[in-house]
């Protein structure tokens, strides 16, 4: 929006204004006072006439006189009509103008004022304008013609009808405005048109009558029922009955003119695209109805909404609210029932907020509460997200009882914390499901109570005396809550025993449920997967391209046993590759129609915690007849592509094939070749092949980097351990010759996937930072003494490559990447061509693991829709929908799996450290807050550092350094920092792990290493 429009529009709504109506002139003249009010009392707004001598515009003060020396501004004035003028004073009579800049012309305020009537903000009623009458409930929008020629509006809150013989003087596809009736028609609220706004096109056919023997056009419309207006002239050459082309405007003073634009022949008659001709068709004069008897739901939510968005600002009562919109309701045996379920389902949808009054009203920016779905961190802290971005921080005290997942009603009390806005939990409009894992525990009167694991209720929980009688104190189970009974308890609902606290799965399985992931399978789909052959029958190779006498191979990790990506590479007659990317077709075997598919695409992923795997389709399957494995035929869907030997694409395909796996190799093996120059037994046939393989992903690395590929590293955890299987170390996988190997071609297939499809499917995307984002990491490089050259914007990754290559110590590198990591915005799904900031694609879509990604699985079966029916969906809007809302659901089942796999890899650490307390550790600092210090040891554990637990000094928060400063010592501890620290405890609930600096250590604080490697 313009700055003209911006003034036009504070006009219309200036407070005791609104709601008036205003000719031009009265609207130039509130945009004279805006422009006035934002400068000094040397300005003066002024009018130039005809003449193009200067007189005040009359919201000035009268003056005596007014001149202009100036030559240059005497000119500048005859292309001005309304300028806002700087003057002094040269006598107590006399100002002179010493400078002008344009306000506007009468010209530019009509078109504005056209420009905001068209966007729903302005209304112009007989020539005069005001601010648009949302409070009497009026509304825009395009009025769709229906096969009755009724007509249907879509707004914001319904659907609104309107009846044919109210369309007078509309076309289809007219921007109208609209009021709204309290009648209905099925689930469409009656309406009537008030005004045309603009026209789509204004074209129609008419016919040329003789009437009162005078030649005049009648629209064939039949609906549009006005006469048409026009010039004599213009239908001179036409005669009685001819077909005419004509454009008409909007109405008028109940005038509406038409223009020919040309004459119509037979075949323009037929044509239903180029003109708009519509049947004879009876139509009835009255609107059609229904008597309401019983509304659904839907139809009361509409009437609420209706009825309270006549005044935002007001509030209203139950019963007042209750009686205006259901007052023609007859059947009052249902009337109460669907009213209640109605207006709770507004509050928990956000459409409405019950005030602590008890009143209604519409939950907006202005009503002071916030309302959204409640996220409780690790220490058990809630945080809200509105819909702009903004962070709402409610501490453990004020959650009132709140659950992760829950929509609460929240107050902003205006103070900020760490950028996020404090906040209190005012009520809990809907628990997610009420469930919450509890241990059974003990009191020192030896009486059983149920202690929630990792969150805190400010009351006590029971299950009935049948349900507690067999458990034992330290059982975890997991039972439901709902209202707070009258005693101030919560009586939940039992719902299973997930295992004792020493059961070596039971922490996995709180995990497992804390994050949504599901765990067991359904009987239906496990009999299903029964169900299903454990080796490829003959009838099932019919069709597909026979690939079984391909050298083709899977290289993975050394305990995968779901193997669903094999690859293969010759060299054609030209020189170029023929590489072949070989996935699983889990489709075949799972798709829609099936419970198995149903299950699939409800958990989004598999989940992968320390040495489990919650699969996401059984593991019957997924390890057997969808797994590549070694020396047995598969079904496959296999993305060919020709590639040149530097690494371009020239061509692929996506072919139905038949695949017989002969190795299946390990990342460790193949990099012993390259890296150690070894050839493990049983490799040797494969050499010649797996150079080939190195030498197109060296080029196709290249190419990566050059394209700005991000490399920040991996977040995969492997833990090494002892022959008891007791943790040893933890480290970060390192992606190194062989997992570039499979990466690089699984991105070659994933960019070709994306390019190939046109319907609606679920790609990967990445958006660039935010420059706010990383203007606050680069503030924080320099505090944490990393110093980099001031970059241009980031428009792509190889911006950020260069920042890491200015810098020489791999310390310090790792640090900034960590550091420009948290700038970065999370990956998701979308079905829109976003691109790829972190890989530099302009488009890519995950394809390569269906076996363990839902977006996988359903893009193989969109990929075949689209190839094998030429693209042909049924409803394609309602498909576009489901692509849309599935994307969001993987999007948030990725994240709760990456939840879950952080809070695993938190409890391994911390069931090490509680066998290591009191030792010492070497660490750095990753990351600090005005609280709380974060390190990470060498052995890869994750911890954190208060201040208190800091002996012989006291160290305080510096925010300029963004550094904590010992008081006595002066010493510095930032980001990089080495430290020895001592693990002094280790909670499982929380799955943190605290340090301590003793005394003795705090000389040992020293910089980070900033030698180069």
């Amino acid at each position: 929006m313009n700055r003209l429009e911006t003034s036009v529009l504070m006009a219309l709504n200036k407070p005791g204004l609104a709601g008036k109506t205003m000719n031009i002139a009265e609207v130039i003249k509130e945009v004279s006072r805006i422009a006035l009010s934002e400068r000094d009392n040397d300005y003066l707004a002024l009018s130039v006439n005809k003449g193009k001598d200067i007189v005040l515009n009359s919201i000035a003060k009268k003056i005596d006189d007014l001149v202009i020396a100036s030559e240059d501004i005497k000119e500048k004035l005859k292309s001005e009509e309304f300028v806002i003028a700087k003057v002094k004073r040269v006598d107590d009579k006399t100002l002179e103008v010493v400078d002008v800049e344009s306000l506007c012309t009468r010209e530019q305020v009509s078109k504005c004022l056209e420009a905001l009537e068209e966007k729903g903000l302005v209304y112009v009623v007989n020539g005069l304008y005001r601010a648009f009458p949302k409070d009497k409930g009026y509304i825009q929008g395009i009025v769709y013609f229906d096969e009755n020629n009724n007509g249907i509006v879509y707004g914001e809150d319904g659907t609104y009808f309107i009846n044919s013989f109210d369309l007078a003087g509309v076309l289809n596809e007219d921007l109208v405005v609209i009021v709204p009736s309290n009648k209905l028609r099925g689930e469409q609220i009656v309406a009537k048109i008030n005004k045309v706004v603009r026209r789509s096109d204004g074209l129609m056919s008419a016919t040329v009558v003789i009437r009162n023997g005078k030649k005049q056009i009648k629209a064939d419309n039949k609906v549009f029922y006005y006469t048409l207006i026009i010039d004599d002239e213009e239908l001179e050459n036409y005669q009685e009955g001819d077909k005419l082309l004509v454009k008409v405007d909007v109405p008028k003073d109940k005038k509406i003119f038409a223009h020919v634009i040309r004459k119509l022949g037979l075949e323009d008659v037929k044509e239903e695209s180029v003109i708009s001709v519509t049947d004879d068709i009876e139509y009835t004069s009255e609107v059609e109805v229904t008597e309401i008897n019983v509304l659904s739901t839907e139809q009361v939510k509409d009437l609420i909404l209706l009825y309270i968005n006549r005044n935002v600002t007001k509030s209203y009562s139950y019963n007042e609210i209750y009686r205006n919109v259901l007052r023609d309701v007859k059947d009052m045996s249902l009337k109460k029932m669907i009213f209640e379920k109605a207006i709770k389902e507004l509050e928990e949808n956000g459409d409405i907020v019950m005030t602590n009054g008890g009143l209604y009203k519409v939950l907006d920016k202005n009503c002071g509460f916030v309302q959204g779905k409640i996220k409780i961190n690790k220490f058990n802290e809630g945080l809200v997200e509105d819909t702009e971005g903004i962070t709402y921080l409610i501490n453990t005290e004020d959650l009132c009882d709140a659950l992760d997942g829950d929509i609460v009603l929240i107050k902003p009390t205006g103070k900020i914390k760490d950028g996020k806005v404090i906040s209190k939990v005012e009520r809990i409009i809907k628990r997610k499901d009420g469930l919450v894992v509890v241990e059974v525990s003990k009191n020192n009167n030896g009486e059983y109570y149920l202690r929630p694991f990792n969150a805190t209720l400010a009351h006590p929980i029971k299950i009935n005396n049948y349900s507690m009688k067999p458990l034992v104190e330290g059982d975890r189970i997991l039972v439901k809550i709902d209202e707070l009974t009258n005693d101030e308890c919560y009586y939940a609902g039992f719902i299973k025993n997930i295992g004792h606290k020493d059961d070596p799965d039971a922490d996995l399985q709180v995990i497992a449920i804390q994050n949504d992931i599901v765990v067991d399978f359904s009987k239906e789909a496990l009999d299903e997967a029964d169900r299903i052959p454990t080796e490829v029958l003959p009838e099932e190779k019919v069709g597909r391209l026979d690939l079984t006498d391909k050298l083709i191979y899977s290289i993975d990790g050394a305990s995968t046993k779901d193997r669903d990506d094999a690859i293969s590479i010759e060299v054609l007659d030209n020189g170029n590759y023929r590489v072949g990317v070989h996935i699983a077709d889990v489709s075949h075997y799972v798709h829609p129609g099936m419970k198995l598919w149903d299950e699939a695409l409800r958990r989004g992923t598999s989940v992968y915690m320390i040495d489990t795997v919650i699969p996401m389709i059984p593991h019957k399957l997924s390890n057997g007849i969808c797994s590549l494995n070694e020396g047995v035929d598969r079904l496959a869907f296999s993305c060919i592509m020709e590639v040149t030997p530097k690494g371009q694409i020239i061509s692929y395909d996506f072919v139905d094939t038949l695949i017989n796996s002969r190795k299946a190799m390990t990342y460790e093996a193949v990099n012993e070749i390259f890296e150690e120059g070894n050839v493990p037994e049983g490799y040797e046939e494969f050499y010649d092949n797996l150079v080939l393989m190195k030498d197109l992903s060296d080029k196709l690395e290249r190419i990566k980097e050059r394209r700005g590929y991000i490399n920040f590293g991996t977040n995969d955890l492997e833990i090494v351990r002892d022959e008891e299987g007791k943790p040893l170390s933890f480290k970060q996988r390192q992606q190194r010759t062989a997992e570039k190997i499979i990466e690089n071609l699984m991105l070659l297939a994933g960019e070709c996937y994306a390019t190939y499809m046109v319907i609606p499917t679920p790609l990967r995307v990445h958006e660039k930072p935010d420059e706010d984002k990383v203007e606050e990491a680069f503030d924080l490089l320099e505090k944490s003494g990393i110093k980099v050259k001031s970059c241009q914007e980031i428009v792509n990754g190889k911006v950020l490559q260069q920042v890491l290559k200015q810098i020489e110590s791999e310390d310090e590198r790792v640090i900034a990447a960590n550091i420009l990591l948290r700038s970065m915005k999370r990956a998701r799904y979308d079905i829109n061509e976003i691109g790829h900031f972190g890989l530099g694609l302009n488009t890519y879509g995950h394809w390569t693991s269906p076996i363990r990604r839902a977006a996988d699985l359903r893009g193989h079966y969109n990929l075949r829709i689209q190839r094998d029916n030429m693209g042909y969906i049924k409803d394609f809007d309602k498909f576009t929908e489901e692509m849309e809302s599935f994307c969001y659901h993987i999007s948030r089942t990725e994240r709760n799996a990456d939840n879950a796999e952080q809070e695993a890899n938190e409890y391994e650490m911390v069931k090490y450290v509680l066998s290591h307390l009191g030792e010492k550790f070497e660490c750095h600092v990753t990351f600090i807050s005005p609280r709380v210090i974060f390190v990470k040891t060498i052995d890869g554990i994750d911890g954190k550092i208060l201040t208190e637990n800091i002996k012989g000094d006291s160290f305080r928060f510096n925010d300029r350094a963004f550094a904590f400063v010992g008081k006595k010592s002066k010493k510095r501890i930032k980001i990089g920092t080495q430290l020895i620290v001592t693990a002094i405890d280790a909670d499982h609930d929380f799955g943190s792990v605290a340090f301590g600096i003793e005394e003795d250590d705090l000389k040992l604080i020293k910089g980070r290493n900033k030698r180069a490697v």
